[in-house]
């Protein structure tokens, strides 16, 4: 028997090609051969979508190091270090706040440096300071004097505080603080006290707070504290601040002593923000005098970015 020894069946349809209708010739026909390249292109754009699709998150990874981006691994180290209050914490406790703005890429350097109001301590930043997330927007609504006024008083978990009180303004309390909105979030530093002055000795320290609260931008600025970039901080800023704290773990800033505002006004009655007397927290106004310093002084906030 000289026949040929039968060939093995291909099998056509895991190769791409359709099972001929008539016969079992091994030849594909001219359709079968366009459909198949057609596959093999296909395979091949698949392929190429897939390697564009992992560099782009690799680069997207690799900018958002570079930018600061607050990835979960940074926020724990940041938040096992510092009193603070970002995105995730406005959520737990009053709601969205949108976006989020990076943290800065040194932001772990800038909290174990020394902190320039207790240098003769040792204390860190980390230590001295409160590091705040301050949103233009809280469930789409603008986060305002009022509005962080009610939030605090019912939050959606935490210690609900008694808001603020206002006392001693009557006609002089200037309405735009209540309706003063923030343009765009961002990040504060701020120190949990008022503010020390480690070259004088204690029985000076008085004097020198009563300078500072008759001056405070001029204090700030001659002792080089404005070169790193510390200012006064608004009340809104303050209040904010305080009461988010306080819903977050309980702690009273500014319980002692209050701290003047940037809408401080020289010669003129001074707009007072802190002291929880019988578990109040106060705005209020108060006399520019020497005596103001045993009850006031001035509190430093840094604007990151």
């Amino acid at each position: 028997n000289n026949s040929p020894l039968p060939q093995k069946r291909r099998n056509h349809v895991s190769d791409g090609y359709a099972i001929p209708k008539h016969g079992c010739s091994l030849h594909p026909t001219p359709e079968e051969v366009g459909f198949t390249a057609q596959r093999i292109k296909n395979q091949k754009t698949d392929t190429s979508s897939e390697r564009q699709n992992t560099s782009l998150r690799h680069q997207s990874h690799s900018n958002s190091a570079t930018n600061g981006v607050n990835s979960q691994d940074l926020w724990a180290q940041v938040n096992s270090m510092v009193t603070c209050f970002g995105k995730k914490d406005w959520e737990t406790h009053f709601g969205s706040v949108g976006k989020e703005p990076p943290l800065p890429k040194n932001i772990l350097e800038i909290l174990n440096s020394q902190c320039p109001f207790h240098g003769d301590t040792g204390s860190r930043i980390k230590d001295t300071h409160v590091l705040v997330l301050i949103p233009n927007t809280v469930n789409r609504k603008p986060l305002t004097l009022n509005e962080i006024d009610k939030l605090a008083q019912t939050p959606k978990s935490g210690h609900p505080t008694r808001g603020i009180t206002r006392t001693q303004l009557n006609d002089t309390f200037p309405t735009f603080i209540d309706k003063t909105e923030i343009k765009s979030s961002y990040w504060v530093l701020m120190t949990k006290t008022v503010l020390p002055d480690p070259t004088f000795k204690e029985e000076e320290m008085e004097v020198k707070v009563a300078e500072s609260v008759e001056d405070p931008t001029g204090f700030l600025e001659s002792k080089g504290y404005a070169t790193q970039g510390y200012s006064l901080p608004s009340c809104l800023e303050i209040v904010t601040c305080v009461l988010i704290t306080e819903v977050k773990s309980g702690e009273r800033l500014y319980q002692d002593k209050a701290t003047l505002s940037s809408e401080y006004r020289a010669g003129e009655r001074n707009l007072c923000v802190g002291t929880h007397y019988q578990n109040a927290f106060y705005v209020y106004r108060s006399p520019t005098c020497r005596c103001a310093s045993r009850v006031h002084g001035i509190a430093a906030l840094r604007k990151l970015t």
